[in-house]
């Protein structure tokens, strides 16, 4: 892996990655930097676990017409490809409002139909439920196009909080079908209301201020392929692209950094192979002084991943990166990365980074007819980046849930870790989310560990997660399973089955919540299937599923990427929206829903 070095820009000057782009192809050239790919590894006495030799097949470099097959479908797995076939225009909204002797015209007629179609079936809240929060934005909605045309591509992909209670929220923007991707980062108030970045590089500042869109006009630096991720640490704000380079042509993790008001802080580049076309970034984590990025070698099934691990500088800035190469976890070599934490833990450790873990998908045969997938965790020692084998052999643990009647395609989306108790008394959690394969609709499921082994509470058998529990640490709900059980299945006789996805989760107090969609009929009859934001609660000690509510988007249809918590009862809910209004089948604008569970629970919401 090449990795950059720290680059500060002078005090008084602007933020000008161009100049540290030029700068960082002088020392390409000049096969400067460290290279952790397996050799470099050995030789710094770092083992590369692997059990079996992969086969010829299942480890050659994918062809030029391979590869961007492989990112198309990156590309259309970001747009929804779902909703794509389900959102064909607003003639067939007109259609279903006038078949339920409703006006399409009537501004009033459409938003409360819109409402009704992502509303559940089963939405009922309970007081303490996360309901919309209407002191929020515009009636707990807020709809984000950075300023640009509707027909444009505005994705919400995630947020973090800033000091001040302000939430950082970065999405990707692509103003038409034909224009480049773009980085673009707004910064919400406890209201709502957006604030302006008061310091904001003139070319990469929007509308007076109140957007970063990065590159904007300045050509000299990388576009934007994808927006992955954002954190804060210290009112630093990290962001993580994969960049999209032409000399050399390649593709490459870029590390963003900005202040609060929107000044630039740094820029560097995460590499493995510069010369490939497989250094697509996946996640990032950060904690106590350390920042990880997670990246795939390949975007198929094949060619595992790799860690870079910065050390962050009094600064703020990122030093030179430790890291490794994880072609084949424990022999898997058909193995997919989703996400990367560190091991939390009430102490830090006193020299090098903490341990962590990175959440990936093993296919579970070479064979390309396969269909079980099974979500794995590699834990992994901090202080050389090497598989901790006191957590599994290999450092790898894997736990399917293989649903009856299903494909047992389960796979790996989120990971969270965390920490409490005292000194004498400390314990660690690890949580992961899988999308799980039911018979007849696709399910959410959560796998928990205490204690770096399978939590004996959360999803235990004949205990307070009921129907949804698996044992092992495990609980699903949603979708539709063999025995019409699921929130999917209650009312199937109608035609109402719906599958439930989770895209990320955060702990928030004593719960996990969960954000995704769900997509299925609506309430008011018919066979079309939509998409809704969607939020589950559940509980961290016992599994038990206390919330599992959609939420109106403000737009024909929504779902959630993600979530972040702005205090002890209030979050946002991060994601993107159609407008069939919009004629544009890849149109999407950017939603933030903000969410409370101090409701009223007699006016709560205008129905009870």
């Amino acid at each position: 892996m090449s990795t950059s070095k720290r680059v500060t820009p002078r005090v008084g000057t602007r933020f000008r990655p161009e100049r540290v782009l030029a700068l960082y192809f002088c020392r390409f050239a000049a096969t400067v930097g460290l290279a952790f790919t397996a050799g470099a590894a050995q030789a710094a006495g770092m083992p590369m676990e692997k059990t079996r030799a992969p086969t010829p097949e299942n480890q050659r470099a994918p062809t030029a017409i391979e590869e961007a097959a492989l990112r198309q479908r990156m590309i259309e797995q970001e747009t929804n490809t779902r909703s794509n076939e389900a959102s064909a225009s607003a003639a067939r909204e007109r259609l279903d409002m006038q078949a339920l002797g409703l006006s399409p015209d009537d501004p009033v007629a459409l938003d409360a139909y819109r409402t009704e179609i992502q509303r559940s079936p089963d939405a009922v809240t309970a007081a303490g439920d996360f309901v919309l929060n209407t002191s929020w934005g515009n009636g707990g909605l807020a709809g984000e196009r950075y300023a640009g045309s509707n027909s444009g591509t505005y994705l919400g992909i995630k947020a973090a909080a800033l000091s001040n209670g302000d939430v950082v929220v970065v999405g990707q923007v692509q103003f038409s079908s034909t224009a480049s991707r773009q980085l673009g980062i707004t910064k919400r108030r406890a209201d709502g209301s957006r604030a302006v970045w008061t310091g904001a590089d003139p070319q990469y500042s929007q509308y007076g201020g109140q957007y970063i869109v990065y590159p904007n006009t300045n050509t000299s630096v990388p576009p934007v392929w994808r927006v992955v991720d954002v954190k804060v640490r210290n009112d630093k704000i990290y962001v993580l692209v994969t960049g999209q380079l032409s000399s050399p042509s390649t593709y490459a993790p870029n590390i963003l950094c900005f202040n609060a008001d929107g000044s630039g802080c740094g820029y560097w580049f995460a590499y493995m192979n510069p010369s490939s076309f497989t250094n697509d970034a996946v996640a990032m984590d950060i904690y106590g002084g350390y920042l990880a990025v997670l990246g795939r070698n390949s975007l198929g099934t094949s060619g595992g991943f790799w860690v870079a691990v910065f050390p962050i500088n009094a600064g703020g800035g990122l030093d030179t990166a430790g890291g490794a190469n994880f072609p084949a976890p424990n022999g898997f070599d058909r193995s997919e990365p989703a996400d990367i934490a560190f091991r939390r833990s009430l102490l830090l450790p006193l020299n090098g980074a903490p341990d962590y873990y990175v959440l990936f998908t093993k296919k579970y045969s070479a064979d390309s007819s396969d269909v079980d997938y099974d979500p794995c965790l590699l834990a992994v020692r901090g202080s050389n980046n090497t598989p901790d084998t006191t957590f599994a052999s290999g450092g790898v643990r894997c736990k399917p849930f293989d649903e009856s009647g299903s494909g047992k395609t389960d796979k790996a989306i989120a990971l969270t870790t965390n920490a409490w108790g005292g000194i004498s008394d400390s314990h660690q959690g690890v949580q992961v989310l899988v999308n799980v394969a039911r018979s007849v609709d696709s399910g959410t499921g959560i796998w928990e560990l205490l204690d770096r082994a399978d939590h004996p509470r959360f999803g235990a058998l004949g205990g307070a997660a009921g129907s949804h529990a698996r044992g092992e640490g495990r609980v699903v709900f949603g979708g539709c399973g063999p025995s019409s059980d699921g929130e999917g299945c209650f009312t199937a006789e109608l035609h109402a089955a719906a599958s439930h996805s989770g895209n990320d989760f955060l702990n928030f107090g004593n719960d996990m919540v969960v954000a995704g969609f769900r997509n299925g009929t609506s309430i008011v009859g018919g066979t079309t299937r939509y998409n809704s934001s969607l939020i589950a609660r559940v509980n961290g000690d016992s599994g038990e599923l206390t919330q599992f509510s959609t939420f109106a988007s403000g737009y024909s249809e929504g779902w959630f990427y993600s979530l972040v918590a702005r205090n002890d009862h209030e979050m946002i809910g991060i994601g993107a929206a159609i407008d069939n209004t919009v004629a544009t089948s890849t149109a999407r604008t950017q939603i933030m829903t903000g969410l409370t569970n101090l409701d009223d629970v007699i006016f709560r919401n205008g129905f009870d």
